[in-house]
């Protein structure tokens, strides 16, 4: 009889648990917005974690206490420290130290987009540009056109 009281108690803990994880879950509304970068066929989708303010040649964005530097880099091609790969259909590098992330996305064959990121929390997490889903995006979130200055 103990084995089965215990079991049952157990079970509605567990249920009750990932019910309200759910709901945690769906209830939390996310206020999305699409940053376009001007002249760039680039933007970023962040929700209400996250704060950008543009400087020149980039952008710096907050995120909790997390924070990244966004750069235009005249450089051709990757730097030779990252590990290379895909997203989005953008060539892209990595790079990981110690709390420092350094993410590299090739925007032409002259100039790469440099984020450098502090990751001091789990979330929220750096921001990663979209190229050919841009126009879908804006569809859906309000846009905020990002410009910066080229030297």
């Amino acid at each position: 009889m103990k084995t089965k009281t215990i079991i049952f108690t157990l079970l509605s803990i567990s249920i009750v648990a990932i019910g309200l994880i759910v709901f945690q879950t769906f209830k939390a509304k996310r206020d999305n917005k699409v940053y376009m970068v001007v002249g760039q066929d680039l933007c970023f989708v962040a929700d209400q974690n996250y704060q950008l303010v543009p400087v020149k040649e980039g952008f710096d964005y907050f995120a909790g206490e997390n924070k990244g530097e966004v750069r235009v880099v005249n450089q051709i091609g990757l730097s030779q420290d990252l590990d290379a790969s895909v997203i989005n259909n953008i060539e892209y590098g990595y790079k990981k130290e110690k709390n420092y992330r350094t993410y590299e996305y090739v925007l032409n064959e002259n100039q790469v987009l440099r984020d450098y990121f502090l990751y001091k929390k789990r979330a929220p997490i750096h921001l990663v540009p979209y190229r050919d889903e841009c126009k879908s995006m804006m569809d859906l979130y309000p846009v905020i056109e990002l410009q910066w200055e080229e030297e």
